[in-house]
C-alpha cells in the first residue's frame, strides 16, 4: 500500500510540475501566487453563474434548485474534461511504458494515475459546484451541518462522472484504435465543453425560473443522485448515505473499467506521442511554403486547432447571443443619431479576433522539439520570423474582415467606412502580431510533452493578453475626439497610429530580435 501512495505522490508532483513549467514560471512564492491567481480568475464566471442561478430560483421560492442546477452543470463539465484527460494519461503519456516495467501491481499504476485525475477534477468541481453550496447555505439555510455535508458532496462528486467518462473512453478506444485522427476526439470534447459553459450561462440569464425548474425536474427524474445532493446539502443524513453508497459501487466499477483502459493502452497505442507530420518545402516561394508549414502545425494538432477556433468563435457567439437575447437591438443602432455607437461596436467586435487569438505569442512554442527544422531550411532568419507574423495576420485579419462585412450589413453603415475600417484592422493585426512574436522570442518554450501546455498554460499568452490594454486605451482615447474629427477620419487616424507602432516594432524585430531568434535552441 505504501508503494501506491509513493507512486500517487510522484504522479501528482509530476502533474503540478508540468503545469508550472507550462506556465513558464519557476518554483517559489511568485510561482505559487501566479497559480492561485489563475485559479481565482477562472472561478469568477462560475461564482457569478451561481449567484445568477440562486437569484433566478429564489424568484420562484425554490433556491435549493441552485444546488441541483450547478451540480448537474458540474457533472457535465467534469465528464467532458475527464475523457481527454484519460486519453492523455493512458494513451499519450510517455511514462506508461516505464511504469509497466516496475515490480508493482498494475492496479497501483492505474490508481496512481487516477489520483492525479481526481485532484484535477476536484479542483474543477470546487470552481463549478461549491460556490453554489456556499451561496445557498449562507443566504438561505445557514446550518453548520450543511457546510460539512456540502464539503463531503464536493469530495465525492467527481467519482460518478469519472466512471462515466471511463466507459465513454473505453467505447471510443475501439474507434480510435482504427483511426489516424485520434486526437480529434480531444477537439470534440473541448468544443463541447465550450458550448456547455455558454449554454448554461445563457440559460440562467435568459430563461425564467419556472422554465429552468421544469428542466431540472426532468433531469432529476433521470438522475436521482441530483435529488440526493439537494437534500443532503439541506441537512438530510439519509440522502448523504445514499450518495456515499452510490460512490462505493462506483469505486468498485472504476477498479474494473480503468484496468481495462490500462490494458488497451499497453497493447494498442504507441507511447511515443504525437505525429510530427511532414516538412513542406519548395525551392521557390519560400514565404508561401513557410506559411503553409505554420498553418499545417495548427491544423494537424487538434489542441492548437481547437484553441484557435474557440478564440475566433468568441466574438461570433457574443454577437449571436446578444441578438437572440435582445441586448443588441439592430433597430436601435440603425438610427442616424446612434451611428457613432454602431461604428464603435463594429470596430470593437471586428477587432476581437486580433485581441483574443494571439497566435504569434506561441508561434515558436507550438513547434516544440521540431523547432530545429526551420533552422536547417534554406531561408533567412528574417523570412522565418516574418512568416510567423504573416500567419497570424492572415488568420486573424480574415476573421476580422468577415465579421466587419457582416456587421456593416446588419447595422446599415455606409460603405464610406469600409476602406478606413479595413486599414485599421490590418494595421492593428500587424502591430499585435509583431508584439506577440517579440514576447515569444524572449520567452520560447520548446520542451513540452503535451501540446496543451504550449498554448494554454503558457505565461506568454497571459502577457500578450495583458498588453491588449494598450490598443484598447488608444482606441477609446482617439475616439473621444470623433465628434470633431469625424468617424471616417477617426478610424483612419487609428490606422495610422497602429501603422506607426507596427513599423517601430517591425524595426525592433529586424534589428534586435533576429540575433536572439538565432540563439534559440530546442
Amino acid at each position: 500500500m505504501r508503494r501506491l501512495f509513493v507512486l500517487a505522490r510522484i504522479e501528482l508532483l509530476d502533474f503540478f510540475s508540468k503545469y508550472k513549467t507550462g506556465m513558464g514560471i519557476k518554483a517559489g512564492k511568485l510561482g505559487n501566487i501566479l497559480v492561485y491567481l489563475t485559479l481565482g480568475i477562472l472561478a469568477i464566471p462560475f461564482v457569478q453563474m451561481s449567484f445568477d442561478a440562486y437569484n433566478t430560483f429564489l424568484s420562484i421560492g425554490k433556491p435549493e434548485l441552485t444546488i441541483t442546477f450547478m451540480y448537474i452543470t458540474g457533472i457535465l463539465f467534469i465528464s467532458l474534461t475527464a475523457v481527454p484527460f484519460l486519453f492523455s494519461s493512458f494513451f499519450y503519456a510517455r511514462d506508461l511504458k516505464f511504469l509497466a516495467t516496475l515490480p508493482i501491481p498494475e492496479e497501483y499504476i492505474v490508481f496512481s494515475k487516477l489520483s492525479t485525475l481526481y485532484i484535477y477534477l476536484l479542483g474543477i468541481n470546487f470552481l463549478v459546484f461549491y460556490p453554489a453550496v456556499v451561496i445557498y447555505v449562507v443566504n438561505w439555510n445557514f446550518k453548520p451541518i450543511a457546510f460539512i455535508l456540502g464539503l463531503l458532496v464536493w469530495l465525492l462528486s467527481p467519482l460518478v462522472p469519472l466512471f462515466f467518462s471511463t466507459l465513454v473512453s473505453l467505447a471510443l478506444m475501439r474507434v480510435a484504435a482504427r483511426s489516424n485522427k485520434k486526437n480529434f476526439l480531444t477537439m470534440f470534447f473541448g468544443l463541447a465543453l465550450f458550448i456547455l459553459l455558454f449554454g448554461a450561462r445563457f440559460m440562467i440569464i435568459e430563461k425564467s425560473g419556472v422554465e429552468i425548474e421544469g428542466l431540472v425536474a426532468t433531469l432529476e427524474d433521470y438522475f436521482p443522485p441530483a435529488i440526493w445532493i439537494r437534500r443532503a446539502v439541506s441537512g438530510s443524513l439519509k440522502d448523504i448515505l445514499y450518495f456515499i453508497l452510490l460512490n462505493f459501487f462506483v469505486i468498485m466499477g472504476l477498479r474494473f473499467t480503468v484496468r481495462k483502459l490500462y490494458k488497451i493502452a499497453i497493447l494498442t497505442f504507441d507511447q511515443e506521442g504525437a505525429h510530427r507530420g511532414r516538412i513542406y518545402y519548395k525551392q521557390r516561394n519560400k514565404i508561401i511554403q513557410l506559411l503553409k508549414r505554420n498553418i499545417q502545425i495548427i491544423l494537424k494538432q487538434p489542441i492548437f486547432l481547437i484553441n484557435t477556433l474557440i478564440s475566433l468563435a468568441i466574438p461570433w457567439l457574443i454577437l449571436l447571443i446578444s441578438i437572440i437575447s435582445g441586448d443588441l437591438s439592430l433597430t436601435f443602432f440603425t438610427l442616424p443619431e446612434n451611428k457613432y455607437r454602431a461604428v464603435q461596436l463594429i470596430l470593437g467586435i471586428s477587432s476581437a479576433p486580433a485581441l483574443l487569438a494571439n497566435l504569434s505569442a506561441t508561434s515558436i512554442s507550438r513547434e516544440g522539439s521540431t523547432f530545429w527544422e526551420t533552422r536547417v531550411l534554406p531561408v533567412s532568419t528574417w523570412d522565418n520570423i516574418r512568416s510567423r507574423m504573416m500567419t497570424t495576420v492572415l488568420i486573424n485579419f480574415l476573421a476580422s474582415f468577415v465579421l466587419g462585412i457582416l456587421l456593416i450589413s446588419l447595422f446599415q453603415i455606409q460603405f464610406y467606412f469600409f476602406i478606413p475600417g479595413v486599414f485599421f484592422l490590418l494595421t492593428l493585426n500587424l502591430f499585435l502580431a509583431a508584439i506577440d512574436l517579440i514576447i515569444n522570442i524572449y520567452r520560447p518554450y520548446l520542451n513540452w510533452s503535451n501540446p496543451t501546455v504550449a498554448i494554454k498554460n503558457n505565461l506568454n499568452v497571459l502577457l500578450s493578453l495583458a498588453f491588449r490594454l494598450v490598443p484598447i486605451m488608444i482606441f477609446f482615447s482617439v475616439f473621444s475626439y470623433s465628434s470633431i474629427l469625424g468617424y471616417g477620419n477617426t478610424i483612419f487616424i487609428l490606422g495610422l497610429i497602429f501603422l506607426f507602432l507596427y513599423l517601430l516594432t517591425r524595426r525592433y524585430l529586424k534589428v534586435r530580435m533576429v540575433k536572439k531568434f538565432e540563439q534559440i535552441v530546442s
